[in-house]
């Protein structure tokens, strides 16, 4: 069975329709999580990153974004992960040409060490050299 971390980009291509087929496979991947024979995870560094994005790029307000927040953390096939290695995320951000907050989720343990892989659109997770995976790699799209 293997684990899964969802980046930020899978939540908002599943909510904003501005790429039909990515919407439409991120949409169908979050909703059939159920039927997975995985585990998923999440941060909480993911979530104020899809407030911030929502809020500032398609300027959704706080009462529009609570519902989608409330919605993500009481999903119950997705588990919050926090334990992050922060001088290992330094390190990878001095190294790397990738975000902070990718480094911070590629320094969490099981992604370091190539046991789950990030489900993400985001391809500076290669350059890091951890294991990414888009959702149509994981289930099948009909």
């Amino acid at each position: 069975m293997q684990d899964y971390f969802i980046d930020t980009n899978i939540f908002i291509r599943s909510l904003v329709k501005d790429e039909k087929e990515m919407s439409y496979v991120c949409a169908h991947f979050l909703k059939d999580l159920d039927h997975r024979r995985s585990n998923f995870f999440t941060s909480s560094f993911v979530i104020m990153e899809v407030n911030f994005v929502l809020t500032s790029i398609y300027e959704f307000s706080k009462i529009e974004i609570i519902p989608i927040i409330k919605s993500i953390v009481s999903t119950q096939t997705i588990s919050i992960i926090d334990r992050v290695d922060l001088k290992l995320a330094v390190k990878l951000y001095q190294t790397h040409s990738a975000k902070l907050t990718d480094c911070l989720i590629a320094s969490i343990k099981p992604i370091y060490d190539k046991k789950m892989a990030v489900v993400s659109y985001d391809k500076d997770f290669d350059k890091i050299g951890v294991i990414r995976k888009i959702p149509d790699q994981i289930i099948k799209i009909k």
